[in-house]
């Protein structure tokens, strides 16, 4: 049985604006995981209440959710309300772009490393490429794995590969899950 006792608190921090469409779908996706010990923060700068309309609508009854609508912000402003949350309880934090989607187990995977390796400080993984459709796209030189199997890289040895190929291979901030209390050092 699920015990928040058991599993860590994730913090899943998705900044949007003006997609509703596109903001239900991630959202969506982070609220479907099976990892169930989330909390999911949103910060909304668009000028219009759509967005606020499709949490309000469709989400706004579940007690992991806090929204908030930031209609005087610019990106900027939006960005830097999302790099600001941190809930004390949580000790993972993934961003989901609101964009992006997530895979059912994304989280439950990549905790499930965590708790393999303690020592792990980030874990990130392939991504699928799709269009405003949800048709998958085909790889391009910068999504392709740099390993073919589930593997543990040092930080030196991803950060010279960044550098020697220029290619960022930890991913778009929704790919990759952090513990938290290597964020800030």
């Amino acid at each position: 049985e699920y015990s928040k006792d058991l599993y860590p608190l994730v913090s899943v921090v998705i900044p949007t604006y003006q997609r509703p469409k596109f903001f239900q779908e991630a959202l969506e996706s982070a609220q479907k995981q099976t990892y169930r010990n989330l909390d999911i923060f949103i910060t909304d700068n668009s000028h219009n209440e759509e967005t606020k309309d499709v949490y309000e609508k469709h989400f706004s009854d579940d007690p992991r959710i806090c929204y908030e609508l930031h209609p005087n912000f610019d990106a900027a402003g939006n960005w830097n309300r999302a790099t600001e949350y941190d809930n004390p309880q949580a000790e993972y934090v993934n961003w989901l772009m609101d964009d992006d989607l997530f895979a059912p187990e994304k989280i439950a995977r990549m905790m499930d490393y965590y708790f393999t390796y303690p020592d792990v400080t980030l874990v990130t993984s392939y991504r699928t490429m799709i269009d405003e459709k949800g048709n998958v796209l085909p790889d391009k030189s910068w999504s392709k794995p740099i390993v073919e199997n589930t593997a543990r890289l040092s930080g030196d040895v991803v950060g010279r590969l960044m550098l020697q190929n220029i290619i960022n291979y930890l991913g778009e901030p929704t790919t990759a899950l952090i513990c938290k209390k290597y964020m800030h050092d």
